[in-house]
């Protein structure tokens, strides 16, 4: 009897173990959300400013996304979603976070990476994106583009609504130059 009852608190310790886990990731890319995302910058801010390292958060944005949706229809917007996120999975280091921040948003904590890797990291990340040809259903390959806003920490702020909020700036910047193009928070004109 005491093992039956064993068995079942462990089972159900399991299943509440796995449900904790599903509700920070994302349904349809099966990376983390954002919920989680906020939850790993705080927790990363704090290791940055303890151990004196930097942080970069690259902010990424597809660009031009709606019109996947409005031609394929979204079980493609979809799919693209998630071949989206497998390569940026194969993209960053084990050590990184990468969370779906919303819509065809996706954000990247680097931790331990200062303005310049981070950088590089976006452009590779950025040219691997433009020479993939996404899965299209009958319309055939899809080309996508994205642009990627990129901030530090400290040099761009020192909480998680100053981080994010910059390397979104940028992101935007990025997009209002042209898009498919990486912009720091440096070039925004401000600290």
């Amino acid at each position: 009897m005491v093992a039956g009852h064993a068995e079942l608190a462990l089972h159900n310790a399991e299943r509440y173990h796995r449900a904790k886990e599903r509700a920070f990731l994302d349904d349809v890319t099966e990376i983390y959300n954002a919920r989680y995302l906020l939850a790993a910058t705080d927790h990363e801010i704090r290791r940055a400013e303890r151990y004196g390292s930097e942080l970069s958060v690259l902010f990424l944005d597809l660009d031009r996304f709606k019109l996947v949706n409005d031609r394929h229809g979204h079980l493609v917007g979809s799919r693209t979603l998630r071949q989206l996120a497998r390569i940026l999975t194969a993209c960053v280091r084990q050590v990184d976070t990468l969370a779906r921040y919303g819509g065809d948003e996706f954000t990247i904590l680097l931790p331990d990476t200062s303005l310049v890797p981070a950088l590089q990291v976006a452009e590779r990340i950025r040219r691997t994106v433009e020479e993939t040809a996404f899965e299209g259903g009958r319309g055939g390959a899809l080309r996508l583009t994205l642009s990627v806003g990129v901030a530090s920490y400290p040099t761009h702020g020192r909480t998680r609504e100053e981080l994010l909020d910059q390397a979104d700036k940028a992101m935007y910047r990025a997009k209002s130059l042209g898009r498919n193009r990486v912009c720091s928070a440096s070039e925004l004109g401000h600290s």
